[in-house]
């Protein structure tokens, strides 16, 4: 892996990491109640981001 393939999966990482932080900044005003839609829709796409960021990493500490 190149100096630019391994910069592009950091920004990648970067990414979802920021993702991660919104959605806990929204998720924390939203109220504090049984969960609605919109509250397992933003915990299933922070799984995802989690589960993309677990990959990604993995894939970084392979060539690193």
């Amino acid at each position: 892996m190149d100096g630019d393939e391994r910069d592009g999966l950091m920004a990648e990482l970067r990414l979802h990491q920021h993702e991660v932080v919104e959605i806990t900044r929204a998720l924390a005003h939203l109220p504090a109640r049984r969960p609605d839609a919109q509250v397992i829709f933003l915990k299933a796409r922070m799984t995802r981001h989690r589960i993309d960021m677990a990959l990604l990493a993995a894939r970084l500490q392979r060539v690193a």
